[in-house]
């Protein structure tokens, strides 16, 4: 925790979710497949949330198999991003 800056926000990096959009889940939405996607570094859980709302809005049929992975080295953070209070 001493290390980390815990920078976190919802749509924190636009052009990252567009590229998203673009590259992969309209692609997915076009074919779908199972969606493997993995927020590293989550922080209190803003960019997974984000993550979800991009596929529910984008990916079509794919969306019915996705599963997002959030990871962060922080204990304290990660307990915010499980109890999902924004």
């Amino acid at each position: 925790d001493l290390l980390t800056t815990n920078k976190t926000g919802f749509w924190r990096e636009p052009a990252h979710f567009a590229h998203l959009r673009t590259h992969v889940l309209a692609p997915a939405a076009a074919r779908p497949r199972p969606l493997r996607l993995w927020s590293a570094g989550c922080s209190s859980g803003e960019e997974p949330y984000t993550l979800a709302l991009e596929v529910l809005e984008h990916a079509g049929d794919a969306a019915r198999d996705c599963r997002i992975l959030a990871t962060d080295l922080s204990a304290r953070v990660l307990a915010r991003a499980r109890a999902a209070t924004y």
